[in-house]
């Protein structure tokens, strides 16, 4: 006898598969996307509209934390109620109208602009409200949220995390009682002093102005270079891992990592502001404040998440997966030696491109003269894994082509609402002060990697993997035509943040090379496409002058 599904509906089968965590996706994508663009737009009557990113972690933590309980949830769904959808459009409609309003008339009559604040407040608060009673019955909701259990108070948890992370550092470092923050910069001030004493003899120091360096070179170590904000992101990202990969880990040998990573850190943050001063104190000024300033932190954090990622996945020590060491001949091995890596051949061209973006700016001046460096490492990878991509269908046809002439059109058209006409004048002072040749060669590497390298390493990440890594685990065995809705707007919302200022043209982008993908069940559609976009983007760019887009 079978036991029967206490969550099936009268009249509904085992079989049947209903889109609750599909539509619970929608949902969390959905309030996401519009909070980012909410938050994106700066509110004088409301500073309190940078709460939306604690919305954006609410919704991202639910989806990530629930997605495997609402994918088994059995019971039936009720069609898309429209008039509901008519109501969220009604609220979009009223945040961008009342916007509008007060942008344009600031000196308003004060009974008019509060009446037109508070139609803004009303369309916010709608448009969560409009949108779960679109996807789902209003009725029947409570009952999905107790299916959820504890999954509703980690995503509240970290909503309130990101809510409050910015005044908990503002806390740490401003307030004059803060014992935290006097402590942290002042272990980082007599720790750069000393390691920066190893090197240099008449070290300058002023403690009450936290200045240090040397006699033709000195920083202030404020609040942002004690390494508060590496510090907390790796905190996140440690703790948040190991909750990730419990089932995976021995947490009680593995939670050591956390104070490792923690340590290690801060250690490389001292490392940093050293080497920042000696950049400086040889003469490259310009180098070590404008490069190596802003982006060494970003290597280093890199670096070191890194190292705890490899250390949880490789260190047998730390995990249970390991074959016993009497099976493997007294050495404990994985079970995984041997296996082909996807992720290595998907992924690494990207990581490529991503380290030597970080290595390049850090020895730029605001110039990035060394972007070639891109594309070397790129066409290394690429060559280093050739055999493996034989075996990726990589051919395209017209609909690539013509999918990317129209990501071309779409891109130009709301980089007119977001860039500035002035946005390349860096790139182009940049360029100028190089010889022709070298001008040369820079621009052709520029459009070699944004025509050849970018689009294929870019969609072997996210198309090839990241997307079919969503619906299952074993990546190569997912063909293209099965990537959905979810798989779809996650990667293309990661493609997306990834632009900066253009990430709604990036999601929009990334959507339609998956489609393209989907639609021809190839990767090499996708690349096409992605190709094609940036070939014309290039044209443009070179042919009118306008390095904004670059």
């Amino acid at each position: 006898m079978s036991e029967s599904n206490p969550n099936l509906q009268p009249g509904q089968s085992a079989g049947l598969n209903s889109s609750l965590g599909l539509r619970t996706a929608v949902l969390a994508g959905g309030l996401a996307l519009e909070c980012f663009a909410i938050q994106a737009i700066p509110h004088l009557w409301s500073p309190g509209h940078r709460g939306m990113l604690a919305v954006i972690a609410f919704c991202g933590a639910l989806f990530f934390f629930g997605r495997g309980r609402l994918g088994n949830w059995r019971a039936g769904l009720p069609p898309i109620q429209r008039p509901w959808l008519v109501v969220h459009a009604f609220a979009i409609a009223l945040v961008a109208a009342s916007y509008v309003f007060l942008l344009r008339h600031a000196t308003a009559h004060p009974a008019l602009t509060r009446a037109v604040v508070f139609a803004w407040f009303l369309g916010v608060a709608l448009l969560p409200l409009s949108l779960v009673g679109a996807l789902f019955s209003l009725k029947q909701a409570w009952k999905w949220l107790a299916a959820l259990g504890a999954v509703w108070l980690y995503a509240a948890a970290i909503g309130l995390s990101a809510l409050y992370a910015a005044d908990f550092v503002q806390l740490a470092w401003d307030a004059p009682d803060s014992r935290f923050g006097r402590v942290l910069q002042a272990g980082t001030y007599h720790g750069a002093r000393a390691l920066l004493s190893l090197f240099y003899r008449g070290v300058v120091s002023d403690q009450p102005t936290a200045i240090l360096g040397t006699p033709k070179f000195q920083v202030q170590i404020a609040s942002l270079c004690a390494g508060m904000e590496g510090l907390a992101l790796m905190l996140i990202l440690s703790v948040g891992w190991l909750i990730f990969a419990r089932r995976e880990l021995r947490l009680s040998r593995a939670i050591w990592l956390v104070p490792v990573a923690l340590a290690a850190v801060w250690g490389l943050n001292l490392v940093r502001i050293a080497a920042l001063i000696a950049i400086g104190d040889a003469g490259y000024e310009s180098i070590a404040v404008h490069g190596f300033h802003s982006v060494a932190g970003w290597i280093l954090f890199n670096a070191v998440a890194l190292a705890f990622l490899v250390a949880a996945n490789r260190i047998q020590w730390l995990r249970k997966d390991a074959i016993p060491a009497s099976v493997a001949g007294g050495v404990s091995i994985p079970a995984s030696v041997g296996d082909r890596n996807p992720a290595a051949v998907y992924l690494l061209p990207f990581l490529a491109i991503l380290a030597a973006s970080l290595v390049a700016q850090a020895l730029s001046n605001g110039f990035e003269w060394l972007y070639p460096l891109r594309l070397v490492a790129a066409l290394a990878v690429l060559w280093a894994y050739r055999r493996e991509y034989r075996r990726i269908d990589l051919r395209f046809g017209w609909l690539g082509l013509l999918a990317g002439a129209a990501v071309f059109a779409m891109w130009l058209a709301l980089s007119r609402f977001v860039l500035s006409a002035d946005g390349g004048a860096t790139l182009a002072t940049g360029l100028a002060q190089l010889t022709t040749w070298q001008r040369i060669g820079w621009i052709t590497a520029r459009a070699a990697a944004a025509v050849i390298t970018v689009p294929l390493a870019e969609e072997l990440a996210f198309r090839g993997y990241i997307a079919r890594r969503i619906v299952s685990e074993d990546v190569e065995s997912v063909s293209y035509q099965r990537l959905g809705l979810v798989p779809i707007i996650v990667s293309s919302l990661v493609f997306g943040v990834m632009h900066g200022r253009l990430w709604l043209a990036g999601v929009v982008a990334g959507v339609i090379f998956a489609l393209v993908a989907k639609l021809r069940n190839r990767l090499g559609e996708a690349a096409a496409a992605h190709a094609t976009a940036n070939l014309l983007i290039a044209i443009w760019v070179l042919a009118r002058g306008d390095y904004s887009l670059w």
